[in-house]
């Protein structure tokens, strides 16, 4: 997944930088502009040896953890399908490697994957195998209709 870095203007003139995760640039450049950035520069960074250190040092706090599973649940709980519950969590998550994580499960459900195999494959140093193991029994005592 492309991580791009950008510096923009915000609505007061104010200038910021920062980080985002995107599936192309298009898609970058639509999310900035959804949030009301006037972009300054812009490039793309996951080519760069400190962007894969960055992503890899980065720790997920439990706290993240812990929202990502309140959201998630609700957004389920709220008949919101798994990749689109997963999109939206995407565009509201802050921490990067998390933000990572969430964006590359997502693409593997779209493709028709399982939910609990892609988090045991993409977030196996942030999900423990309890909470893999609690997502895969409530896959399978889930009735599909």
């Amino acid at each position: 997944m492309p991580i791009y870095s950008y510096k923009a203007k915000k609505d007061k003139g104010q200038i910021i930088t920062g980080r985002l995760l995107a599936f192309s640039e298009n898609d970058a450049v639509k999310r900035l502009e959804r949030k009301k950035l006037e972009l300054i520069s812009f490039s793309d960074i996951s080519a760069r040896w400190d962007t894969e250190l960055y992503l890899r040092l980065r720790k997920v706090k439990n706290r993240d953890l812990v929202i990502f599973s309140r959201e998630f649940s609700l957004l389920i709980a709220s008949n919101v399908g798994v990749v689109e519950s997963l999109a939206t969590i995407l565009d509201q998550t802050e921490n990067l490697r998390l933000k990572n994580i969430i964006a590359w499960v997502a693409f593997d459900v779209d493709g028709g994957g399982l939910l609990s195999d892609s988090l045991a494959k993409r977030g196996a140093n942030v999900f423990s195998s309890f909470y893999i193991n609690v997502v895969k029994a409530g896959e399978t005592s889930c009735k599909f209709e």
